[in-house]
Parts: structure tokens; C-alpha cells; sequence
């Protein structure tokens, strides 16, 4: 599978709240501890190329001055939170 391919992961995902559980799900199979690593890999590499197609899909949309400086101000202070 290359980061380049138009569907990099294998999972037919219909809205926001189904994609989220399934990046949940493949960072906490990564991080088990009882996960061996060829699992832990696979995961982490899928998680890889799911970051880099949604950063290229990104560039695509059009912008939103305002509303993407609220968004980055509300994730900032959540990562403050933290």
C-alpha cells in the first residue's frame, strides 16, 4: 500500500463520529501493550497514511479565514489543557 494510493485504508467510513473511532481504535491497538509489533506497526503505518491523505485533501478546501482562527484557537487551549 503506498501513502499515494486514492483509498488508503480498507474501511467504508460515513461520517465524522465512525472515522474518529477508528483512528481511537487503531492508536489504542498500537499502544496495548499486549499488541505484538508487527500489529503495532501495521497500525501506526495506517494511522501514517491516513494523516498524510486527510493533510493532502486538506490543502484542497477552500479557506476560511475566520472560522479556521477560531478552530486553531479552540485546539490550542485544549493542548494547553492538557
Amino acid at each position: 500500500m503506498s501513502i499515494h494510493d486514492n483509498n488508503p485504508i480498507d474501511i467504508d467510513v460515513k461520517d465524522g463520529v465512525t472515522a474518529a473511532k477508528f483512528v481511537k481504535h487503531l492508536a489504542d491497538v498500537c499502544r496495548d501493550p499486549l499488541t505484538n509489533g508487527f500489529a503495532s506497526c501495521y497500525c501506526k503505518q495506517q494511522l501514517f497514511v491516513l494523516k498524510c491523505f486527510i493533510e493532502d485533501q486538506y490543502k484542497t478546501l477552500p479557506n476560511f479565514p475566520e472560522q479556521e482562527k477560531q478552530w486553531e484557537q479552540e485546539r490550542l487551549l485544549e493542548i494547553l489543557k492538557k
